[in-house]
């Protein structure tokens, strides 16, 4: 999409659109209520401002067309049987628009449909692979369901690094329409579209309190050198919990195949796994210790040794990563 391709498609988007939908939800980390506002707000004043896309979103946009073919494959269908749709809104909410990926043509009886395609990094693929979060997904997808009035969609999630596209099958929700995303749409454009009323940020506190910093003093640093390492700091960061958070549930998975079979031990597929019960070790009990030596006329904190220094590397980041604290030197 070319730079005035860009900006004809934002000037277009008079209204609520399917990406806005999760964050109106609270569904998004993206952004909440606000940012729609002042997106959807810019763009009925004629204030539109054309930021070069992120590398994620420059990254959909070259893989979108593989991933539709992929999916034509999958479903074996010939490509001819989807195409792009220009914008289309809400015939009784106009204020509400929807851009599909594809509309999937109907065959033998069935359609037509919507394909929606996401291609995310690596960590958001992992997540919706196998923890299934596509929440936010469905939500657009529901968005664009009741405008086109279509009974079904289909979402489609590719990386070009795993053999396997993900491939879900969506049936329109009425009853999550009618009660849920339709109320709370309507609800953000008269209550605060209308009468440009921007709604309230929320502020998560962190976790923990930031202790003050001893020993030296905080410098900020707004240089590009340090927010390009901090960039990738976060990227590893992220990559390293949700890998950390798809071994723990394989984990778990292998516990209870071997718990349903009562197994203690197995060997296949290239490992042996160990699984049993085991008792506990013994410990001291430091209290009956110390009261121990003080009824001797002895100080407990002559058995107390002074340990070498270290520095911690602590950092503090936003809401999204709270509080991390990551080795020492």
């Amino acid at each position: 999409m070319s730079h005035e391709e860009r900006k004809r498609f934002l000037e277009g988007r008079k209204g609520i659109g399917s990406s806005d939908v999760p964050k109106i939800l609270g569904w998004s980390k993206f952004g909440g209520p606000a940012e729609v506002y002042d997106s959807v707000v810019a763009t009925l004043e004629d204030r539109v401002v054309v930021d070069e896309p992120s590398f994620p979103a420059q990254r959909g946009i070259i893989l979108e067309p593989i991933a539709a073919e992929r999916w034509c494959a999958a479903h074996d269908r010939d490509t001819a049987t989807i195409r792009r749709q220009p914008q289309r809104s809400h015939p009784a909410y106009p204020f509400m628009n929807a851009n599909i990926d594809r509309q999937v043509l109907s065959r033998d009886g069935s359609g037509p449909a919507i394909l929606e395609i996401k291609c995310p990094m690596i960590t958001k693929f992992m997540r919706v692979r196998d923890f299934g979060e596509i929440q936010e997904y469905v939500a657009q997808v529901q968005h664009q369901l009741a405008i086109f009035d279509y009974p079904m969609g289909y979402l489609a999630v590719y990386h070009p690094d795993f053999p396997d596209m993900i491939d879900i099958e969506i049936l329109k929700d009425n009853e999550f329409i009618d009660n849920v995303l339709h109320p709370k749409l309507i609800n953000f454009w008269e209550n605060y579209i209308v009468p440009r009323r921007r709604p309230e940020e929320s502020s998560d506190e962190l976790a923990v309190k930031i202790p003050e910093l001893q020993g030296g003093r905080l410098v900020i640093d707004e240089t590009q050198e340090f927010e390009n390492r901090v960039r990738k700091w976060k990227h590893s960061k992220e990559l390293l919990d949700t890998t950390k958070a798809i071994h723990d549930q394989n984990c778990r998975v292998l516990k209870d195949y071997m718990e349903e079979r009562e197994m203690v031990g197995v060997a296949g597929a290239g490992v042996r796994i160990h699984y049993r019960d085991r008792a506990g070790g013994m410990t001291w009990d430091l209290k009956k210790v110390a009261d121990f030596l003080n009824a001797q006329g002895m100080e407990v904190a002559e058995f107390k040794y002074q340990k070498k220094s270290s520095r911690p590397f602590l950092v503090y980041a936003d809401d999204k990563i709270k509080y991390v604290q990551q080795g020492e030197d």
